[in-house]
């Protein structure tokens, strides 16, 4: 959830959509919830990566202790 809620919300062109009337106010919060949007999807897709790697280590150790006891 931490990567398909916020790519969603960002693919989704909810942000531009905000009745902001004043344009300054506007950007400045339509940016600043990019980018805090972008940060959630880039940690879910490092957070991911990093799981992916760390099963793949864990099972090349688990199984040399099974072929190790056998």
């Amino acid at each position: 959830m931490l990567v398909v809620l916020p790519a969603a919300i960002y693919f989704s062109g909810v942000i531009n959509r905000l009745g902001i009337m004043s344009e300054g106010l506007y950007r400045f919060v339509t940016q600043y919830i990019t980018a805090f949007d972008l940060s959630f999807v880039f940690a879910g897709l490092g957070s991911t990566v990093l799981a992916i790697l760390l099963v793949l280590i864990s099972e090349r150790f688990r199984r040399k202790k099974i072929l190790k006891v056998r």
